[in-house]
């Protein structure tokens, strides 16, 4: 009896501090693995200033206007992976309203120079990305 009620209390004081331990330990970084969720996110040499000179600089301005669009506000969207390395692949229209902005977003983006590299704990992965490009038609 008194090693049944021992055992009993062994268990009440071990299980719950078992239970407790919620922490796991931190995921290895995967060699082939696209990261959605990055401690340091993709970055555009030069940063977003650098990546929105590059787009007033080299987009076709009257895309929109020239494929006859009404008078409004468009906005493209491309998503791509950036590797390890920094080069893109992958691209792909997520959002396309139209009047050859998809197409403008797609090429300005095929484009570009290679991008700064995501990263988990200081080492570069290869992570998705996305930018938007917005037309105008006064």
């Amino acid at each position: 009896m008194m090693l049944k009620t021992i055992y009993f209390l062994g268990l009440f004081f071990i299980v719950p501090s078992a239970f407790g331990q919620t922490q796991q330990e931190p995921e290895a970084l995967k060699e082939d693995k696209i990261y959605v969720k990055t401690d340091v996110p993709v970055t555009y040499p030069g940063g977003d200033e650098a990546w929105n000179l590059y787009v007033e600089n080299n987009r076709n301005k009257t895309v929109a206007t020239d494929n006859e669009a009404p008078a409004g506000s468009y906005t493209a969207t491309v998503k791509f992976i950036i590797h390890k390395d920094g080069k893109m692949s992958n691209l792909e229209i997520v959002k396309d309203p139209g009047y050859g902005t998809g197409k403008e977003t797609l090429r300005l983006v095929n484009k570009a120079r290679d991008w700064i590299p995501a990263k988990i704990k200081n080492k570069p992965v290869t992570a998705y990305h996305e930018v938007s490009i917005h037309f105008a038609v006064p």
